[in-house]
């Protein structure tokens, strides 16, 4: 009787846990018109839970083959290609033996519909079409071009960090697997990128996953195109891709981050080469960005709220790099200005600019 009670108390915690990552994802998306796949005893225990925990989330139907035409707690229960008359904003893979099966079921309902699974590992995308495309990018070979593509780790990491964004504007160095996936994230995405031999624009440009019509290309070494670039809006997302020698990871960075919002992501790739080692452990203690996530040997930063550092002037002692590491002990003269709040030195001295 003991491990009778001990399995049903767990069984227990794991339908609450189900309960709140509905109630999560549909509060996080405002998502209100929802729809269950699946009507037999796990559906009738989500019900309950729902209803005890949230009164904003509304079940306007259940989807089941087997039982279309029947009720459950009120709710119609209709079959799957019925789910469109409801105004369905999310569908809910209700069902703990069968996730697998119902969830492939239900990405052929409609690609762009949200389908939340409650047990297996999530998706990096809420949406069908973006995972069904993100496979299809991954099983690109790694060999499409000469220049190296980027691992599929880093790929799915992409479109789950960006999953809660709009990313209006996006910008990359270098060019590959991540100029197919941006295509689609990305409302306008800038690619600086150049072929040098390697086919790393060509093999891009040739492929049907490609969304052309997103696409900016600034073609050539970055070392020049970069310096001669405007940007005119403020940036969602950035990846520092391009040339590895020194000082070009840290030159890209200088053209780019005046333009990230806050908020935005900041991605900086092969992290193992010492050039950029450098520019990863810099913004590793910069006061402008968060370090997020690791992933393989591709760094992702947030960038903060503070107050962007001057392009055009010196205040190495505003940064948390040197503040952190400058021997003042050695150095006594110096002292004081550590000592100074950054952030208001600098908006003292970029109002003074005006």
């Amino acid at each position: 009787m003991q491990n009778t009670t001990q399995d049903s108390d767990a069984y227990q915690a794991i339908q609450g846990t189900a309960v709140e990552k509905v109630v999560q994802r549909c509060t996080h998306y405002g998502w209100k018109a929802v729809a269950l796949y699946g009507a037999g005893k796990h559906s009738a225990r989500l019900l309950d839970g729902l209803a005890r925990r949230s009164a904003d989330i509304q079940i306007k139907c259940l989807l089941d083959d087997h039982k279309a035409g029947s009720t459950l707690a009120d709710i119609p229960v209709v079959t799957p290609s019925e789910w469109r008359r409801f105004g369905i904003q999310a569908i809910v893979i209700s069902s703990d033996s069968l996730e697998s099966t119902l969830y492939r079921k239900a990405q052929s309902l409609q690609p762009n519909i949200p389908i939340i699974r409650l047990y297996a590992t999530d998706w990096p995308s809420v949406t069908p079409k973006i995972n069904k495309l993100l496979e299809d990018i991954i099983d690109l070979p790694a060999d499409m071009h000469k220049a190296g593509t980027m691992m599929a780790k880093v790929l799915e990491a992409i479109v789950r960090l960006t999953r809660d964004m709009s990313l209006n504007n996006t910008v990359e160095t270098g060019s590959g697997k991540t100029t197919l996936l941006l295509s689609h994230l990305s409302k306008r995405h800038l690619v600086f990128s150049m072929d040098a031999g390697n086919q790393s624009i060509t093999s891009v440009k040739a492929s049907l996953l490609l969304n052309k019509a997103c696409v900016e290309w600034i073609e050539g070494p970055t070392q020049l195109t970069l310096p001669k670039y405007t940007f005119f809006t403020p940036l969602d997302f950035a990846l520092i891709d391009g040339p590895h020698a020194y000082p070009f990871p840290d030159m890209e960075y200088y053209f780019i981050y005046p333009h990230l919002r806050p908020g935005a992501w900041l991605v900086v790739d092969d992290i193992h080469i010492p050039t950029i080692t450098n520019l990863f452990n810099f913004l590793k203690e910069e006061e402008m960005f968060e370090l997020e996530e690791l992933v393989m040997t591709t760094a992702f930063f947030r960038r903060t709220d503070k107050v962007t550092f001057p392009l055009t002037y010196d205040g190495w002692w505003w940064q948390h790099y040197n503040r952190n590491h400058f021997p003042v002990k050695e150095h006594p003269s110096v002292k004081e200005i550590f000592c100074r709040d950054s952030q208001t030195e600098i908006q003292a001295w970029l109002k003074q600019q005006q």
